[in-house]
This record gives structure tokens, sequence and C-alpha cells, in this order.
């Protein structure tokens, strides 16, 4: 009988354990958030989901100082992706961070942060590295005009929440005209499709789509996990790669 019961008991908690396993753990999430932080140099202690803007702010500065810039962010951020595991997904959800008592906008902005940054760094990898000095400049010089195309969305959706859908086919939009303007069709689609991503409504806007006109670009090549890789790995040949990619070398 004490043998049965202890089955139960260890089979109890398995499963317990298997059915939390994705959940966000807020030591989980705080401690990669450290190692994150570390990994750039970060010593504010606010520099997380309570002051997204500082980190924010702390991220941009690494994307203007060019290529390196980005790969050491995206190094860091595929650390932080690591450190979290199967509960990357859990944390990465605003929902989250409002159950624990963080403003809607803050957790908007903390997810939409960490999700722009996953583009930037996988799935727009390809254009992020070979266009990313023309990125930098448009983020930079059109920064006023990209952070108002920010508001007037989150001003539509405050005023009509079930304007959800068309008021980001309207941010992409105009997120998207500065980058086409200075960098061409294919960064344009890179901003659109990055945008769309950072705003995490696959679920709710399903007919939201970013049209890819990429210029000798096939959408194989968009997604090779080899070129992400190494770029994760921060091999030095690497990154010399990208280097000359950024600076239109061949």
């Amino acid at each position: 009988m004490k043998f049965k019961v202890s089955i139960l008991l260890i089979f109890g908690f398995l499963i317990g354990s298997a059915s939390s396993s994705n959940l966000c753990i807020s030591k989980t999430l705080s401690f990669c958030q450290y190692g994150f932080n570390q990994n750039l140099n970060v010593t504010s202690t606010t520099a997380d989901w309570t002051n997204p803007g500082t980190l924010s702010f702390i991220i941009r500065s690494y994307y203007l100082q060019g290529i390196d810039g980005l790969l050491s962010v995206c190094n860091a951020r595929q650390q932080f992706a690591q450190c979290l595991g199967d509960q990357y997904d859990s944390c990465m959800s605003k929902l989250n961070f409002i159950a624990s008592g963080e403003s809607p906008e803050d957790a908007q902005a903390y997810v939409q942060l960490f999700r722009t940054m996953e583009f930037d760094c996988d799935g727009g990898f390809i254009q992020s590295s070979r266009n990313w000095p023309c990125i930098a400049a448009v983020l930079q010089t059109k920064e006023d005009m990209l952070n108002q195309c920010r508001q007037t969305y989150n001003d539509a959706l405050k005023k009509d929440p079930s304007s959800l859908c068309q008021s980001s086919a309207d941010y992409e939009t105009c997120y998207r005209h500065f980058f086409f303007t200075t960098c061409g069709p294919e960064v344009s689609w890179w901003a659109c499709e990055r945008t769309r991503r950072g705003l995490s409504i696959d679920t709710d806007c399903p007919m939201d789509t970013c049209s890819l006109v990429a210029s000798g670009v096939s959408s194989g090549d968009a997604t090779s996990s080899e070129g992400v890789q190494k770029v994760f790995e921060m091999k030095t040949n690497a990154a010399l790669v990208m280097r000359q990619l950024a600076a239109g070398k061949h």
C-alpha cells in the first residue's frame, strides 16, 4: 500500500512539474534578465519590464554603434532565450506582466522590445546584417517620426480597442515608409515585419501580413538557420562576414 501511495505521489509530482514547465516563473525571468543586462554591460537596476524605456534606450545605443552593436545584442538575446527555455513564450506575453501588476503600456513596451530583437536577430537577420548601416541611420535620423507612428497606434487603441487590426496595419505602413524611402523595398519589408512581430498579433489579426519584396534575396536565404547560428556563436569569421555584408562588400 505504501508503495502504491509513493508511486502515486511521484506520478503526481511529475505531472505537476510537466504542466507547470511552460509557466513564466518570476525568479527565472529575473535571473535571465540579469544575465542579459550583464552581457550588455547594463548597470541600471531598473532596466527591465518595470522600466522598459531605459532598456529600450540601451538597446538603441548598441544598434547605433553599427554591425558590432547588433551582434552584441543578438548574442545577449540568444542567451536570454536559452536561459528561459520553454518558459520563453509564456514570459514574453504582455498578459503575464499585466497579471503581475505592471501597466499595460509597460507590458506592451517590454514584450515588443524583445519580440523586435527576436526578429532582428532571427527571422530578419539576413536583411538586418546586410542593410544595417542604412537601418541604423533611419533609426537615428527618423527617431521622432518613428515614435510618432507608435504614438498614433497607441492613441488609436486607447480610443477604440476593437481597432487593433486596422491600427496595427496603419502602424506597419507608417513605420515602413521611412525605411522604404531611405533604404529600399527589402528593408521596407523588414521594417513592416519587424513591427508586426513586435506587436504579437498573429492570433488576433491572422490576415495581417507584410508583403515580401526583396532584392536578390529568396525566402530561403531570409530564414537561413546556419547563418543565424554562426552569428549567435559570435565566431570571428562570421562576425567579419556580417561586417562585410553591412559595408556592401562581396
